[in-house]
């Protein structure tokens, strides 16, 4: 297996059983091309969610059933980024889990972020007093590092383009001046093998190239790491091993692992989540660039049709499944909607992204709307 490998840009996506049960998972109306905002739940997901819908009105939910399923989707998260579930931790949002980040550092500590990064791995650095945090573009990241640098945090993938980091640049860089790591791989997980061990600290919101429920997030801690900075500063009854022996303060007892920086899941979210992350970890055993290829062999059709270069050509590290399309006025998203395509509008730009179950159908269906003579 080769985590973070870029995928051969005309190659065929792979149509073994478990890529096939994936894509059959989902039934999306054409010309939805926006998972880089927010994934589509797959049908097996959505007939769970509401049998929990059904019995939470009933009273008759098993909260113990819930819980092996939060279980069960640690393990199976850590299954898929190449670590072990007790490294792993449960979360909301981005934001809260960066903060824990940001507010365990020192004071006086340098911290380096990514100009025009996505404000959640941000502004939580500079809203902690005694902190001082130098903002850089994304290609001089590793050449910024110096040995005053404590860490460095950055999207792996960019929402605002897609553009992927050159993560290995930048780990030799930080390593090599006593620095740490935090990657968010929000905009990574689910298309691209990510192996989370090559960071110090991993952040994602799952509810986008996953296809996770919304409120889903995990945090995950490199075991080769010096973490012992790291402070559960959201410490609560649901970051012990003894949950429902731990409700009640003082001196509850955390616990050791990973567990100890949880907080306290929506439990109608987590059923949902281990049946999506099962059909993930399945394909993604299967071919660990099977969805990659599916995804970049669409976004380089559309390229070429607008007449765009290939991430390659433009500087990004990888091939990547995002299409941007300059929009000052917003023309471009109109006509778009206009013709029932789902984008997002971003920073002057129109984004597409597409994802496993979109097919050259869109990607016509793009081109038609704008009018563009297919190469």
């Amino acid at each position: 297996m080769a985590p973070l490998s870029s995928p051969p840009p005309t190659a065929a996506a792979s149509t073994g059983p478990a890529l096939a049960a994936l894509q059959a998972s989902f039934d999306v109306v054409p010309g939805y091309l926006n998972a880089a905002t927010s994934g589509v739940l797959p049908l097996p997901a959505r007939e769970a969610f509401h049998r929990l819908v059904d019995e939470s009105a009933a009273g008759t939910l098993d909260i113990a059933a819930v819980e092996a399923a939060v279980t069960r989707s640690r393990e199976l998260w850590a299954r898929l980024h190449h670590t072990t579930g007790d490294r792993v931790a449960i979360g909301s949002s981005l934001s809260p889990m960066v903060a824990v980040v940001a507010n365990s550092l020192p004071p006086g500590s340098e911290v380096i972020v990514a100009h025009n990064d996505f404000s959640s791995m941000v502004e939580p650095f500079r809203h902690v007093p005694g902190l001082t945090v130098r903002c850089v573009y994304d290609d001089r990241l590793a050449t910024s590092i110096t040995a005053e640098t404590r860490l460095v945090a950055y999207s792996l993938t960019q929402s605002r383009n897609g553009h992927v980091a050159n993560w290995q640049e930048i780990g030799a860089a930080a390593a090599a001046h006593g620095a740490q790591v935090l990657c968010d791989i929000t905009q990574s997980s689910g298309w691209l093998d990510v192996d989370v061990n090559q960071f110090d600290i991993t952040v994602c919101n799952a509810y986008k190239w996953l296809c996770l429920p919304r409120s889903t997030g995990f945090m995950t801690l490199n075991p080769s790491s010096d973490l012992a900075w790291l402070r559960p500063v959201s410490a609560a009854w649901y970051a012990c091993d003894d949950m429902f022996g731990s409700c009640y303060g003082p001196h509850i007892q955390l616990s050791a692992t990973a567990k100890r920086f949880d907080v306290s899941p929506n439990w109608l979210l987590w059923p949902p989540a281990a049946i999506i992350l099962e059909l993930f970890v399945a394909a993604f055993e299967e071919d660990p660039a099977a969805i990659a290829r599916h995804n970049c062999e669409l976004a380089n059709a559309l390229r070429d049709a607008l007449g765009q270069p290939r991430p390659a050509a433009s500087g990004s590290h990888l091939c990547h499944p995002f299409v941007t399309i300059a929009d000052p006025d917003g023309s471009v998203e109109r006509r778009l909607r206009e013709a029932g395509l789902r984008v997002a509008a971003r920073n002057g730009a129109v984004r597409i992204t597409f994802h496993i179950w979109n097919t050259m159908g869109d990607v016509h269906a793009v081109v038609a709307a704008l009018n563009v003579s297919p190469s």
